[in-house]
């Protein structure tokens, strides 16, 4: 039984090519996201002084993913800038799913291993059970 060369369905380099696509869109969707928001944050808090003395972290509104995604619904500016890092955050987690499937599908169980544990440490480190 002869081994299938790398790819989605076949084709050599798709799965590559998938997920390239997917981090590209990822940077790029983050970047904008995170200057559109910037102007608008910069629009509105741009003349208030920045109180440099202490780091108190996010705010409340801004600490979890359903907060920020409330926020940005409401048109925070903050929230949208919280949301460009989820989203920055997001695109190595979509590629590592798309290769688990990949993997799974082609039943190669190495692999499929290696990307449940990477998937397992980067949901421990989100969830905050890791530094």
């Amino acid at each position: 039984m002869s081994r299938q060369p790398l790819g989605t369905a076949g084709h050599p380099g798709a799965l590559e090519r998938a997920l390239s696509n997917v981090l590209r869109v990822g940077v790029w969707a983050s970047s904008a996201i995170a200057l559109a928001a910037g102007a608008a944050y910069l629009r509105a808090h741009g003349s208030e002084r920045a109180d440099l003395s202490s780091f108190s972290g996010e705010p409340h509104g801004l600490d979890s993913a359903g907060a920020v995604a409330r926020g940005a619904g409401d048109w925070d500016p903050a929230a949208w800038m919280q949301l460009a890092v989820l989203v920055l955050v997001a695109a190595p987690v979509v590629c590592v799913g798309l290769a688990l499937l990949h993997y799974v599908r082609r039943r190669n169980w190495v692999f499929v291993g290696a990307c449940v544990v990477v998937l397992a440490g980067l949901g421990a480190g989100m969830a905050g059970l890791i530094d």
